[in-house]
């Protein structure tokens, strides 16, 4: 080896080589002998040599116990040996719901004390552990200075089993991100079922990003938002409402001003009342994206008002929209444009339920004219409208084409990319200008 090419090539090339072998966009590596960083250890002792050495190779582990195959309680040692003192970012999984097999129980918990043994270079970690086992109660806790992200799912996890969690986050003065999920069963992600989320013993206060992949009702939500001055994003992937109603809370004050929120995403499985209190509490100037997704509609009405309101209060930019099955109507929409307008780069409207289409209403605000009529959204960038588009044919490509012609005379920015449904009525015309616009650097989708 030592005669060959490769073998004369300066050991900091080979360190860089040897990062740059590492699986892309893989958050936690599972060690296999067919993939970096293992395969660089059976090439020849020098390569074995700087590839155990470089404790960054060996910073990210994926750990898994299942019936099918559960990584090596060696290897997880000797992995973990590797990495030293380099931040760690691990994944423990035991993804089963109660009961679950005592061997592997047993195998789990063996996992999670080689692990927490180097807790202390905790940076990045994702537990997925079944309740009623007691699996971190026995823990040894020390302080992890360096945790940063935490990502929890349990598997029917009960109140009386809160304070096992609470050792590790207690000892984790940077935490900064927080994704929590618990769910009651396999078909649980929308059932409300009470969770423990509230009993946490975080530090709200440092947190920056939060990810509640649980049952969530407006109380608790505003529990916790009151305490995250500096949240940056916050995404509630199952926002319960009101459940069960409680008529002496006062929602809508104190307000809630969150001013560093950049990004609020919600999604509802039933549409209620509890959207459109939350938007009466919260005042977000710095908000530059809002999702809001629903599952089922019938209790009430999208909350227009309660929404501009909302816009109005925070004063935001916001540069994307997101509004899916929310059972909004077009001049609602519009008007929501209209509020928004001058920073919005990025539109997606969707309906399955046809609640919502697109008309020459839309298309003719979002057309520019070369008056001096104002046009709707001049910033415009990206335009999906998985909605049915009832208009006469050829004026989508009419709105796209005249926008083309704003940005050469300096009046709106560039429309790149647009996605539309077809209606019963057909769109030859619309369908064969855009192909021709696409060939020219447009980004189009018929759905």
């Amino acid at each position: 080896m030592s005669q060959s090419p490769i073998g004369r090539v300066p050991p900091e090339l080979l360190r860089t080589i040897f990062i740059e072998c590492l699986p892309k966009d893989i958050k936690y590596l599972k060690p296999s002998f067919r993939e970096a960083p293992l395969v660089l250890c059976q090439v020849c002792v020098l390569w074995r040599s700087l590839a155990v050495d470089m404790s960054f190779l060996w910073s990210s582990l994926k750990v898994t116990v299942s019936e099918q195959a559960s990584t090596d309680i060696r290897m997880i040692d000797l992995w973990l040996k590797r990495a030293a003192a380099a931040p760690l970012s691990i994944s423990c999984s035991l993804d089963l719901f109660p009961p679950v097999k005592s061997t592997l129980v047993s195998h789990a918990s063996k996992a999670l004390q080689a692990l927490a043994a180097r807790m202390a270079f905790w940076q990045d970690v994702h537990f997925v552990i079944p309740g009623t086992h007691s699996l971190l109660r026995h823990l040894p806790v020390v302080p992890a200075a360096y945790l940063h992200n935490l990502t929890i799912d349990l598997r029917n996890w009960q109140a009386d089993e809160v304070g096992d969690l609470n050792g590790i986050l207690h000892s984790a003065p940077s935490l900064r991100r927080l994704q929590w999920g618990n769910r009651c069963s396999w078909s649980g992600w929308d059932v409300g079922f009470e969770d423990i989320l509230c009993s946490l013993r975080v530090e709200w206060t440092h947190l920056t990003h939060v990810v509640f992949d649980a049952w969530i009702n407006l109380e608790d939500t505003l529990h916790i938002l009151r305490q995250c001055h500096d949240l940056v994003e916050c995404d509630l992937r199952h926002f319960g409402g009101r459940s069960p109603p409680n008529e002496d809370i006062d929602v809508s004050t104190p307000p809630i001003k969150l001013p560093h929120l950049r990004t609020l995403k919600l999604y509802q499985l039933h549409l209620d009342e509890g959207l459109g209190y939350l938007l009466d509490t919260l005042v977000c100037p710095s908000l530059e994206e809002f999702s809001g997704v629903c599952g089922f509609l019938g209790q009430v009405a999208w909350p227009q008002s309660q929404f501009l309101d909302f816009l109005d209060r925070s004063s935001c930019e916001l540069a994307k929209l997101t509004l899916e099955c929310v059972g909004i109507r077009e001049d609602q929409l519009i008007d929501c444009l209209k509020a928004i307008n001058a920073s919005l780069r990025r539109l997606h409207a969707i309906d399955a339920r046809e609640m919502l289409t697109v008309t020459q209403d839309l298309l003719s605000a979002l057309t520019w004219r070369n008056t001096e009529q104002p046009l709707l959204c001049p910033q415009l960038q990206a335009l999906h409208f998985e909605v049915p588009v009832r208009a006469p044919d050829g004026m989508l490509a009419d709105m796209v084409e005249s926008r083309r012609r704003g940005l050469l005379a300096g009046k709106c920015g560039p429309l790149e990319r647009i996605g539309f449904v077809r209606a019963e009525e057909r769109h030859e015309r619309d369908i064969e200008r855009l192909k021709e616009l696409s060939r020219h650097g447009l980004a189009l989708g018929i759905f």
